[in-house]
């Protein structure tokens, strides 16, 4: 996930450019909803629990 040529690859297929490897996975894991629960937009932080994070 760190390889320059994997994130520059990733970056083109997406459109995102300059995607960043995020070695302490402060924006990663799983999301589990029980049945009763919808995913919005607004659940989904996109910073970094100190604070920092890739967004935008």
């Amino acid at each position: 996930m760190r390889d320059p040529g994997f994130l520059a690859w990733l970056s083109a297929v997406t459109g995102i450019p300059k995607l960043l490897y995020d070695g302490e996975y402060g924006g990663g894991g799983t999301l589990k909803l029980s049945p009763a629960r919808i995913l919005t937009p607004t659940s989904i932080s996109t910073t970094t629990p100190t604070g920092t994070g890739n967004a935008g």
